[in-house]
């Protein structure tokens, strides 16, 4: 699983300005059921500042994947209930059909990906404040 973090720009993840990379890694447990979870090693420390009036970042899960006919597929739980900005979409591996050909080349709403309405995907964030 490769995971990144992105700064925003205007609403969307910056494809232009990471903040960190962490490839390859495998998940403690849960990857049977697609449930998973992963513990970022040291080597893929994200420094974010975030402050009194936040910062918005953005998060990439990859699932590293043979092909559908060797690894079956993979897919995010929804919410409809959108938080702050819906989820983005940008399709740069292929292997997805999408509604709107600029998904294949930057981020876009995923409801334009996708021909849905706006949507969330699931996933929850666990860390440590360590400037505390």
């Amino acid at each position: 699983v490769n995971v990144l973090f992105w700064n925003d720009r205007k609403g969307l993840p910056n494809k232009d300005s990471k903040v960190v990379e962490c490839d390859n890694l495998i998940p403690k447990s849960g990857l049977n059921i697609g449930s998973f979870q992963l513990r970022l090693p040291k080597s893929c420390t994200a420094k974010m500042k975030g402050g009194a009036g936040g910062k918005r970042y953005w998060v990439t899960v990859q699932a590293n994947m043979q092909g559908y006919f060797t690894s079956g597929y993979w897919a995010w739980a929804q919410n409809v209930n959108v938080a702050n900005n819906q989820a983005a979409g940008y399709y740069y591996g292929g292997g997805n059909s999408v509604a709107d050909p600029r998904c294949l080349q930057q981020f876009e709403p995923i409801s334009d990906c996708w021909s849905v309405g706006p949507v969330d995907l699931a996933f929850a964030l666990l860390g440590k404040d360590s400037s505390r």
